[in-house]
């Protein structure tokens, strides 16, 4: 379980700081929540693979400004 501190404390005889994500068990991660040193981490892992979701318009060509109509009259 990865948990973010959230007060400066130590974790397993190492100094943590505030906002430090570190990698504990699910016990000692819970523990560490339920005493209000830690939370959850909320950390998003992108897969590379799926980086480009673009369907087919990544070799389009580059797209120019539509041109207005010209005033009557110049």
């Amino acid at each position: 379980m990865k948990i973010e501190i959230i007060t400066a404390t130590f974790v397993k005889g190492e100094y943590c700081d505030a906002g430090t994500i570190i990698e504990l068990n699910d016990r000692e991660g819970q523990d560490m929540i339920n005493m209000g040193r830690a939370k959850k981490a909320a950390i998003v892992e992108v897969d590379q693979s799926l980086s480009d979701r673009s369907i087919g318009l990544s070799d389009a060509p580059e797209f120019t400004k539509r041109k207005g109509r010209t005033p009557r009259g110049e």
